[in-house]
This record gives C-alpha cells, structure tokens and sequence, in this order.
C-alpha cells in the first residue's frame, strides 16, 4: 500500500499476479499510473486493447504470452526501445507488431536465430525486421548493439529490394553490403536517419531516392565504386548530396570544358577528392590553382550549399564569378580570386564561416569594396581586396604555366600578352607628384632616346668608315659596308643590341639605364630570337630584380619586361603546338 513516506512508483512485479493466466480486454486501458509491468509466464493470453494509451509505460515483460489481441499495445508512447520483452512462439513474431499498436523497435523477442537470407538473394523488409530483432534480443547491458550490420549477416545476397532500410530509426547506424550485391532499390534507405555510413563497393545500379533522408550520414561515407552507372552525377536521383558520396576510382575530372567551373565540375572535382581520401587521412575540403587548370570561369551557382569545402584559391586566369557561386557554402573559411574582375550578384551570400579577410580579391574597375551587398555579404570587412600599383608591381610578375605548357604573364591581375598600364591603378605616394604628367613624360622620352639612338648610329658609322678608309662619299653606303665586313648580314639593329648586353651570353647582365634599349622583334635568326625560354625567363628575373630608382628608369625596365614577355609568350605558344602536334 502506498502511503506519503513511501508512494507508490508505479510498478507490477510478478508477484502482483499469482495465479493469474490472462490478461482480459482494455485491463490497463488509459492508466497513468503504470510505469512498469513484469508479467508471470503463467499468463498465457493478453486480450485486445489491455495496455492501451497506458502513456507512462516504459517496460512490459510477458515471456509466457502467446498470443496477444490487436492494439495490445497501441499509445503506449513512452515505451522504451526493446522495452516490450516476449518469447518467439507461432503467434508472436515481430510481423505482428503492427496489428499490436506498436513497432519492432520496441520489441525483444527472444530466441536467438541469425536469420538467412532467401534462396532469391533479395534483402527484403521482411528480412531487415528479422534480422533487428535477433540483434536487439542478441544484445546485453554488458554487450549491447551499436547499431552496425556487417557483411556477414547479408551472405548470398544479391540486392537490396525496395524500402528494405525504409524508416529505420534509431536502430541501424552502419551498413556493410557484400560485394556480391549489385542492386539497390528505390527508397532502400530512405528515411534511416540515424545511418552514418553505407558501403556498398558492388553495387552498378541504384534507384530512384534510395538515400533519401540519411540525414546522419557523415560527408564520404556513402561508399561506391565508380561505373558508367555509379557517377557523381547521379547523386540527386539518388536522394543525396554529392559531398556524402566517395566513390573509389573516380577519376579525376581534367580541365572544365571551355574554360568554366560548372556544377557538374564541381561535383566531379568533389567526389574524386572523397575517393582518394582515407579515415586516417581525410579530404580537409581544401581546393587549389591546380585543381582548375584551364580555368576562366566560374559559373552561376557552382559551388552553391557544397557543405565540405573549406578553402578555395581560384587560379589568376579566372576573370568572371557568376551569381550565386558560392551561395550557401557555409564551410568556407576563405576564397581567394586575384584575378577576378567581374562577380555575379549573390556570389558570396550565405559562406557564414568565412572570417574578416577571407575573400582575397584584386582591385579594378569593377572590384571594390562598395560592391559587398551585391555580392550577398553583410559587412566589406570580409574582403580583402588588393590595391594596384603599378610601378610596384613591375616587381610582381606571375607566371602560371599549364600543364600544356601555355603561359599567361600577369601584372596585379592585369592579362598582358603585351604588358600595359592600368589606366585604373593606385600611384604609390613616393611617385604621386611625378606620375601626373606619365604619360606625356614617357612619349617624350622615347622620343628623345629615338633621336639619341639615330645619332648614336650615324657617329658608329662614320668612326667605322674612317677606320677601314672607305672611300665611299655617303653615310648610307658607308653603313652598307660596314654591315657586309663586320656584321656578317645581321642588321645594325641586333649589332647594337650586342653593345648593350641584350645578349644574354654577354657577362654583364646589368641594365644601362642612361640608354635606349628598345628594338623591333622581328621573326629572324636576330639575337632575341635565338634566345631559349630559359634564357628569357632569367633575363626577366633580373630585370625584375633592379627596377631602378626614377620613373624614367622604372618606365625603361617596363619597356624591356614587355619585349621580354611577349616573346617568352610566343614561344611558350609555339612550343605547345609543337607537343600537340
């Protein structure tokens, strides 16, 4: 009896029950007060309706019923898994599970019996529910079930039949499929919320929405092996995304067609990057300037709610982000894309991890920090965005070179097939005075250096013509001559590009300032031509390497990296149609 010392807990033992072999119809209907019930196995029979919306329930024990009436068990809501403990017998199985008002989830049925697999091969419902409830009844408090079904349970199995896994919470967490099945039914897991991870390295064919809610399963852990059925692609019709696919030898996609990062693209470059990572060293979501060679684009919504990528550096060939690119990547810690000069509204919107800095972009026309609220961010301070100089960035010059051997040179961002001036570009404070009449300036002094050159070229000449005593009366023939005996029919264009160390065999490397180094590049056997790629590389390094003090000087090192560069590109072009042909 209970009593305010000691109330009563809501339990009844078998104690409680002597003599008893039944339990009549709606006996415990809608009672509150029970907790727990521990049934004599003198009671044989428990009638319909006897637990009823019994809501505070949470264990019954009846090992000696064998046969239990329809909605036994129906409302009793607070039933804990496997808190319905029978005996197998003809009349209680776990089919009848439904008729009782209650799921196999809470049912422990003893009587251990691995169940087997049908002569069909086919993993049914039917054998999923038998094969739960020999692992729960199998299961101890000392050795209780992870939730985990290994290959060995599913031996002769050839697939999984339709909704076989449907629903399955808070039971199976991993599935290990033999590779003998080959076959995967629509909605087969659909809804198994609690599954982490599926392998099913045999598998060519998988149906419509078979992963469909796996809301659990961890990025990569959907395990497949890549066929012309089993792609990437396909995740979407698979019910899943395509950062929880890893797909063993999914090759690696080669450069976007036409120069753009698609969708497509991305789920590809993803999936291959799963494939090849390992529990011990996993893919950490980094993307880099390799990973997109040949790239100049960045589609619309490309890498839109890609949940596992962490960090992304775009190669400075790619000049255009559409809209909506990285939308909802909330993983993204940081960006960069220097060579960016248009983005696409809503580029940036939802990338909620990414800290003050983390978008790195390069000023221009287009590029500035006013522009953050079209781009779909919050505050600028998450940009970075690189301001401009030109005569500093004379000492910044990038090289990306293809696996083709295609060669861009870029200034700050700026594609120079020949080099330019951005019109657009920061003068830094030093030079800010001096650079407002640049451009006047630099036509000047070409000009003056053009003069000083011709008269350069005419004195040479008549101090050659009275060393050899020529007797010819006009400085043109003079000139002819002296071509003939001492140039050996080379131009007195590449002669004296000899007397300025343009040559790069010449010992002294150095730049002379005070002089005129322009030439016309022409397609001939002249010095410049005859110069390998290596040589023009390592005459640009130096000249990047002591770009004077003034501006005169500065602007005379420009001119010379711009010839430089324009035949180190014709050459890099050349040399890819050589390979390619």
């Amino acid at each position: 009896m209970s009593s305010t010392i000691n109330p009563w807990n809501g339990s009844l033992v078998e104690s409680d029950f002597i003599g008893a072999n039944s339990i009549d119809i709606g006996a415990f209907q809608s009672n509150s007060e029970l907790t727990s019930i521990v049934l004599p196995t003198s009671i044989t029979s428990i009638g319909a309706n006897a637990f009823r919306g019994a809501v505070n329930l949470t264990t019954i024990s009846a090992l000696g019923a064998t046969s239990i009436g329809d909605g036994a068990f129906s409302g009793t809501t607070n039933i804990i898994t496997r808190g319905i403990k029978l005996s197998l017998s003809e009349n209680v199985n776990i089919y009848k599970a439904f008729s009782w008002g209650t799921n196999i989830e809470k049912l422990d049925i003893t009587k251990r019996i691995i169940p087997i697999i049908s002569e069909s091969g086919i993993i049914t419902p039917e054998f999923v529910n038998e094969l739960i409830n020999y692992k729960n009844t199998a299961s101890t408090v000392a050795d209780p079930w992870d939730g985990s079904l290994l290959i060995t349970y599913f031996t002769g199995a050839t697939s999984v039949a339709d909704n076989a896994f449907k629903n399955k919470k808070q039971l199976i967490t991993s599935i290990k499929l033999p590779n003998t099945v080959t076959s995967i039914g629509a909605n087969a897991f659909d809804g198994a919320s609690c599954l982490t991870s599926i392998s099913a390295l045999g598998v060519t064919n998988i149906d419509a929405d078979a992963f469909s809610r796996t809301t659990s399963i961890t990025p990569g852990w959907i395990k497949l092996t890549y066929s012309e059925t089993i792609k990437p692609s396909k995740s979407i019709f698979w019910g899943t995304t395509t950062d929880k696919l890893s797909i063993v030898n999914t090759p690696k996609p080669i450069e976007p067609l036409s120069g753009i990062i698609t969708p497509e693209f991305v789920n590809e470059l993803i999936a291959y990057k799963n494939s090849i990572s390992t529990s011990r060293a996993s893919w950490n979501g980094v993307l880099v300037e390799t990973d997109f060679v040949g790239a100049t684009t960045v589609a619309d919504g490309a890498f839109k709610d890609k949940k596992t990528t962490t960090s992304i550096t775009l190669p400075m060939t790619v000049t255009s982000i559409g809209a909506d690119a990285f939308n909802g990547s909330t993983a993204l810690t940081t960006i960069s894309a220097l060579g960016a000069t248009t983005i696409g509204n809503g580029a940036f919107t939802g990338t909620t991890s990414i800290n003050n800095g983390g978008i790195k972009l390069t000023e221009s026309k287009n590029i500035s920090a006013d522009k953050f609220k079209d781009w779909g961010l919050t505050v600028d301070g998450i940009l970075d965005i690189k301001k401009v100089d030109f005569f500093d960035n004379i000492n910044n010059i990038y090289m990306i070179v293809t696996a083709a051997s295609t060669a861009l040179l870029l200034i700050g961002g700026i594609t120079a097939g020949t080099l330019i001036y951005n019109k657009n570009a920061k003068i830094s404070d030093s030079d800010k005075n001096k650079s407002q009449n640049l451009k006047a300036d630099s036509k000047d002094k070409k000009n003056k250096h053009k003069s000083k050159d011709s008269k350069e070229k005419i004195v040479n000449a008549k101090n050659k013509d009275h060393k050899d005593d020529s007797k010819k009366k006009s400085i043109d023939n003079k000139d002819l001559k002296e071509k003939n005996i001492n140039a050996k029919n080379k131009s007195i264009d590449n002669k004296d590009l000899k007397t300025k160390s343009i040559n790069p065999k010449d010992k002294d490397d150095k730049l002379d300032l005070s002089k005129s180094t322009s030439v016309e590049l022409k397609n001939n056997n002249g010095v410049l031509d005859s110069m390998s790629i290596q040589e023009l590389k390592d005459k640009i390094n130096k000249l990047k390497a002591n770009p004077g003090n003034t501006i005169d000087e500065r602007l005379l090192v420009f001119d010379e990296i711009n010839k430089y560069s324009s035949l180190l590109l014709k050459k890099l072009k050349i040399e890819k149609t050589k390979k390619l042909n």
